[in-house]
């Protein structure tokens, strides 16, 4: 009964009609072929011929359809008459020597087991898409070739099939081992890997940009991006509009300082409007209530169209943040729909327990989304915290109240629109563009929000958690400030050393928190990894960041246009360039050498030119503080000891990175590092399946991630007694 009642619901969901068999009628409970009611001994009428065409009859054999060895072939009968459809290749032992010959040779030496997983789960939902595209030619030639019920292939069977292709293509990348502690001094982990021989090749570290060329370029006129700004409204409820005191504020191109747009500035009222609305569509609407697997496949299409506007997403990006354009196409852009992706996979893997309780009682656990929840993402990486953020949420079926930086609203809210195109309820994602005292403020104190994330400076989220305190005790994940080292060992290779060092601190102009922005290395290669990273610095390319092959662009803070009169109430500039400028003249007045750099780039936006300082000691500013921008500061240091307390030595616990050859160095490191990543001879690896987050101060909670949904989903336990049950 059970079975016939979920093929009744698959069948009454399916509103696509048939044009390869003509079926008239509607199924009732259990299976029918028709909506007449008649007798075993009625005539069968002439056989209705299926407008599919047999394309494949051959053997698939090493990608291609090629005939049996033997040239042998069978029929494969139409069951409704007996007659033959048509003639298919007969294989044989010698059909299965060549096709296991082909499979060992894909798997030994193919690209299959040696790709990422999440390129086999793109390849796998391609191929879901395929198959749901073609849904009616192949539900026709299984009926042909079967004698089912048309409808039973059409709107059950090709979409279970394809329900199932997408379910596991959403493992390909979930597939963990684990750490285990096991008694003494070891390192223990366990692997999943395919059966037989699996090999692959990594190259050191990431890079943006091929190019190295003088950071002494001028700053020639912008590049004007080819890309329309479309979206400058609040998102509340599913509708674009103004905020409701009518206010707008100025969002600027930080090459120059001009206005690219005027954009809603929301405040209270409109937090209110858009809560409510998300609380309206978590209580009564379909997101929490429709099945998981729609849920991913409302993600899935949107992470398509995230995908098929990748420049526009990547102009905006740069336009607003003044990060290179080859960053935000070929890093940012991917790496966003990686994530939605990614947690799209879990949509439908979010699984409860059965727990063997004492006694007669049947106790399972439940995961159930936590409700209205608030995010606030920060300004230099727009799209990845929007990612991060919206993407666990989501999954778990959660409400969201997003407030983007006020300095770089324009590309969430293009992206925001895409979930809408994809299918997204109304309510189900709202975007209050505005500041930190009155939109988010306003989110982080509203007493029907249930959970809050945010992602900033340490001080303002000391600010939010306490305002989430004093109003409803909400959750709070927190991912703040960093002042990371990156340890380079006396036996590390130096011109590795000093590339990778290097883009562990000037990466994104310098404005990442897990920034490796204190460098600590050995005595012995100390003065030979300075001459270097001197030399690296002077080469790096700085410009427009839509110009080819720019390495750095301007950093994310403000020049006011001409006609712009600064409010102190309405604060826009965070005045990092500033900032950056300080920390660099307290670098020289505290006793650090220049080495490079020192000064702004141009005279016009807001570039900084790659600075490096050596000889510097743990008391200094430029050591302790976190600059956020392209200032590398070169400690040394004489052993393990030594270093490892250094690099504690800090409020901070974000990141840390180690360069050596030596894999007890590296596990004694690793170990001794108070950090929630430590990367090992690689730096700034954000793959969607690994978790991030700081100790200490730098934050509480991990994003991304299967660690990730925890914060998105609330644990149920239910108890029901059990009534002569079997096993006691």
């Amino acid at each position: 009964m059970a079975s016939s009642l979920r093929i009744s619901r698959l069948l009454s969901r399916s509103s696509s009609s048939s044009s390869f068999f003509s079926l008239g009628g509607n199924g009732k409970l259990g299976r029918r072929v028709s909506k007449y009611s008649t007798s075993a001994a009625a005539t069968i009428e002439e056989p209705i011929k299926p407008s599919v065409e047999v394309q494949h009859t051959q053997l698939l054999i090493n990608g291609k359809f090629i005939d049996a060895a033997s040239g042998k072939t069978f029929p494969t009968l139409d069951p409704r008459t007996g007659e033959v459809i048509a003639q298919v290749s007969e294989g044989n032992g010698e059909d299965v020597d060549r096709a296991v010959a082909a499979a060992r040779k894909a798997f030994d030496e193919g690209p299959w087991p040696r790709m990422t997983a999440y390129e086999r789960q793109k390849i796998m939902l391609r191929a879901a898409d395929l198959i749901e595209k073609h849904n009616d030619e192949i539900a026709a030639l299984e009926t042909w070739d079967n004698g089912k019920p048309y409808e039973q292939s059409a709107k059950v069977e090709v979409p279970m099939l394809v329900r199932q292709i997408r379910y596991y293509a959403g493992w390909a990348d979930k597939l963990q081992g684990h750490t285990i502690p096991a008694d003494g001094a070891l390192h223990v982990q366990t692997l999943h890997e395919p059966i037989g021989v699996v090999g692959g090749n990594g190259k050191l570290g990431r890079r943006v940009s091929k190019y190295s060329t003088s950071a002494a370029a001028t700053i020639e006129e912008p590049i004007k991006p080819s890309v329309e700004v479309q979206h400058t409204q609040l998102l509340i409820n599913g509708k674009f509009i103004d905020a409701a005191s009518g206010k707008t504020f100025p969002t600027l191109d930080p090459r120059t300082g001009e206005v690219i747009a005027q954009v809603s500035e929301g405040n209270g009222e409109d937090v209110d409007r858009a809560v409510a609305a998300a609380r309206k569509a978590f209580d009564e609407g379909p997101w929490p209530r429709m099945t998981a697997y729609e849920r991913q496949k409302i993600m899935l299409r949107a992470a398509d169209l995230i995908e098929k506007h990748n420049d526009e997403i990547a102009a905006l990006e740069t336009w607003d943040n003044g990060k290179p354009y080859e960053q935000s196409a070929k890093v940012e852009v991917p790496m966003l729909v990686r994530q939605i992706r990614y947690y799209a996979g879990w949509a439908d893997k979010l699984q409860g327990h059965t727990i063997p309780a004492d006694g007669a009682l049947h106790v399972q656990t439940l995961h159930e989304p936590i409700g209205v929840v608030g995010q606030i993402i920060p300004w230099n990486f727009p799209l990845l915290m929007f990612a991060w953020k919206v993407g666990p949420a989501l999954a778990c079926g959660n409400t969201i109240v997003l407030k983007t930086a006020e300095q770089t609203p324009l590309s969430a809210l293009y992206v925001a629109n895409l979930f809408l195109e994809a299918g997204l309820p109304a309510g189900v994602l709202n975007i209050v563009s505005g500041f930190g005292p009155t939109v988010g403020a306003a989110l982080a104190s509203h007493m029907h929000v249930d959970k809050l994330a945010f992602t900033g400076s340490t001080e303002t989220g000391k600010a939010v958690l306490q305002l989430a305190a004093k109003s409803n005790l909400k959750t709070v994940t927190l991912e703040l400030g960093g002042k990371s080292p990156f340890i380079v060992c006396k036996d590390a290779d130096v011109d590795q050393a000093v590339e990778l060092a290097h883009l562990a601190l000037f990466f994104n102009q310098g404005q990442c928190c897990c920034a490796g922005s204190r460098t600590f290395v050995h005595e012995s290669i100390y003065d030979e990894f300075v001459a270097k990273a001197k030399a690296r610095a002077l080469s790096r390319v700085v410009g427009d960041p839509f110009k080819s092959g720019i390495e750095q662009g301007p950093q994310m803070t403000r020049l006011y246009p001409n006609n712009f009169v600064f409010d102190p109430n309405n604060q826009i500039d965070s005045k990092q360039f500033d900032k950056i400028l300080g920390y660099i003249k307290s670098g020289v007045e505290n006793g650090a050498t220049l080495e490079a750099g020192g000064d702004r780039f141009g005279n016009k936006g807001y570039y900084v030119q790659p600075t490096v300082f050596s000889n510097v000691q743990d008391n200094m500013a430029i050591a302790k503080d976190e600059i956020f921008g392209p200032v590398q500061s070169i400690l040394k240091y004489k052993d393990l000891d030594e270093v490892i307390h250094r690099a504690n030595n800090t409020a901070y616990g974000l990141a840390a990175g180690v360069f050596t050859k030596d894999i007890d160095t590296a596990n004694t490191l690793t170990r001794a590092l108070k950090a929630g990543s430590v990367w090992v001879n690689c730096f700034d690896i954000f793959d969607a399946a690994i978790p991030f987050g700081g100790y200490k101060m730098s934050g509480q909670g991990r994003e991304k991630g299967e660690y990730s949904l925890k914060n998105y989903y609330q644990v149920k336990a239910v108890v029901t007694p059990l009534k002569n049950p079997a096993w006691l």
